[in-house]
């Protein structure tokens, strides 16, 4: 991406390229991340390891999501949509997005997001086809990945049809709670939504934006949209951050009476949970599972912060001697949220913090995970006077996995060269890999 003609012409596209998904934003990428076809296979088959790993461990362990969240020491009530009886199968690890960061030259997993509501599916779609346009019109080959969302409505149809559902309506409730600014007003997540319809109707399905608020249920215990049927509901989200309202009481009723399909159960979020990444170190630290080495390989050591087991004094002196090399996370949290890096804190600081973590009536679950340092990426941004800059930042990779099949790649990269936990809600750029031979 040296040669001056690309950068010019991705300069001049990148400010509207970017101007839907980060309205406002002084600085922008000006360009895609590119790697080789065999690159992007590379990671994607790091995604498919990692799921297979977690799966195996969690499904040879617990039967139903009552007993891994019991495991867990997880609240019910944080997950309104999950009967405690519903089994765990493979289909609850149908669709990941793991955010890796390449450490000199090796993926390694960040957070594990098996779930349906992970977020830039359509965003990540939207970029490369921007981006491949641009570079079609200077005559230069960059290959779009496999799109996201058709690849979320195959599955979707392929789940109802193994249902009995032959064709099916398809609602995104529009949650209060998580969204990215600009799709929290109802006008811009019903564009958003309605953007993806032609991909759906190609599967023979139909989809609408709906407020979850005024969800309903039918005579015969449906699920209304409007006085429509629904036959599945994408979850946005964690349902249990969102406020009480006669619409959630619905979809409650709905998906726990099996009156309708909900993509993704909330399993997805208990087998997420990091507190299992620490159970699987230990298991590999005792015995050879079939998944040992992809964990070595890919996952930071990782270690449960419980009080109640034997040792954590000792631990405490290890990890307070060893600061730098650990990073304090909630073993159930998301986006960076509540994330304490060694390097980036203060002795005292750091002591304190993971101090503080034992102590009862926490509310919380926490974990220490060794600290990965990120090769970086040398990247181009342009502004609105289209001046530009390059700046190696610190990148996380997302690759989307939808079944077994593989999709495009989420990228957050800063716009400078810090530090730190890379997330859209504190101010990180959204991108997206596409791939040259």
């Amino acid at each position: 991406m040296a040669d001056e003609r690309w950068r010019a012409a991705f300069c001049r596209d990148a400010v509207d390229v970017y101007q839907h998904l980060m309205p406002g934003a002084e600085v922008v990428p000006a360009r895609p991340v590119v790697f080789t076809e065999r690159g992007q296979q590379e990671l994607a088959q790091v995604a498919l390891d990692i799921r297979a790993a977690i799966r195996s461990f969690v499904m040879d362990r617990w039967s139903t999501a009552g007993q891994l969240a019991d495991a867990l020491g997880a609240d019910s009530s944080t997950f309104p949509l999950t009967d405690p009886d519903e089994p765990i199968t493979a289909a609850a690890f149908d669709v990941l997005r793991p955010d890796v960061i390449l450490e000199r030259g090796t993926a390694q997993l960040l957070e594990l997001n098996i779930d349906g509501s992970v977020g830039g599916t359509r965003q990540v779609d939207q970029l490369g086809a921007e981006f491949s346009a641009a570079a079609s019109r200077l005559g230069v080959g960059l290959r779009e990945a496999p799109n996201n969302v058709s690849a979320r409505f195959a599955l979707i149809s392929e789940t109802l049809k193994a249902s009995g559902t032959g064709r099916g309506h398809v609602v995104f409730p529009h949650f209060p709670v998580g969204l990215v600014p600009h799709l929290q007003p109802w006008e811009g997540f019903e564009a958003w939504t309605g953007a993806m319809a032609p991909q759906a109707e190609e599967l023979g399905l139909t989809c609408a934006a709906f407020p979850l608020s005024e969800l309903t249920l039918g005579s015969t215990g449906r699920l209304m949209a409007g006085g429509r049927e629904v036959d599945a509901v994408v979850r946005l989200f964690s349902t249990a951050d969102q406020p009480a309202s006669p619409g959630l009481d619905a979809l409650r009723s709905a998906v726990l009476g099996r009156r309708v399909l909900l993509h993704t159960s909330e399993i997805g979020e208990l087998v997420s949970n990091k507190r299992l990444l620490a159970w699987m170190w230990d298991a590999v630290r005792k015995e050879d599972p079939a998944w040992g080495e992809v964990l070595r390989k890919h996952v930071p050591e990782s270690i449960d912060l419980d009080p109640a087991v034997d040792g954590v004094s000792d631990l405490l002196d290890r990890v307070c001697a060893e600061q730098d090399s650990w990073v304090l996370k909630p073993a159930d949290g998301y986006g960076g949220q509540g994330v304490v890096v060694g390097a980036d804190t203060g002795a005292g600081e750091w002591q304190r913090a993971v101090r503080a973590r034992l102590e009862p009536g926490d509310g919380h679950s926490w974990i220490l995970q060794r600290r990965v340092v990120d090769d970086g990426l040398t990247m181009t941004f342009t502004d609105r006077s289209s001046q530009v800059t390059t700046v190696r930042v610190p990148v996380v990779y997302g690759p989307f996995v939808f079944g077994s099949k593989a999709g495009g790649v989420l990228v957050r990269h800063g716009s400078e060269p810090r530090s730190g936990v890379i997330n859209i809600q504190r101010g990180a750029c959204w991108n997206t890999v596409l791939t040259v031979d």
